[in-house]
């Protein structure tokens, strides 16, 4: 879904229908919002019950973080472009590229776990 949210900015920076910015600026919060929902299934795979609270402590953490980061790296490219347009199309292409790079990381390294179904057999049922 980060990685669709990331065609649809990109695509937003490029296309010059006012209908299709609009439906490209907004389909890419949704779908990169999918990542909330499914953060805390995902972090309760690779931790711990007893570590569980410190990483979705240290996910919130990062991604507030970015709404401190977002404004200094976009105000920066914005005020050293030759115009502000130009600028903006520079803040949202660094952006989709960014979350084009995690989605893709998200997609190679997190897999599901694989478990091995055991059954248990007793006089009167079978549980799988």
């Amino acid at each position: 879904m980060m990685v669709l949210s990331a065609v649809c900015v990109y695509l937003e920076n490029i296309v010059s229908s006012t209908n299709l910015k609009i439906l490209f600026f907004t389909l890419a919060p949704g779908l990169s919002y999918v990542i909330l929902s499914l953060a805390p299934a995902i972090l309760m795979d690779f931790f711990s019950p007893k570590n569980i609270g410190k990483a979705q402590g240290v996910f919130i953490a990062l991604s507030s973080s970015t709404s401190i980061i977002a404004p200094l790296v976009f105000g920066y490219l914005i005020q050293y472009a030759t115009t502000e347009a130009i600028g903006y199309q520079y803040a949202f292409q660094a952006t989709s590229f960014i979350m084009f790079v995690i989605g893709l990381l998200f997609w190679v390294g997190v897999r599901p776990v694989k478990k091995k179904h055991t059954t248990i057999t007793s006089e009167d049922q079978v549980i799988v």
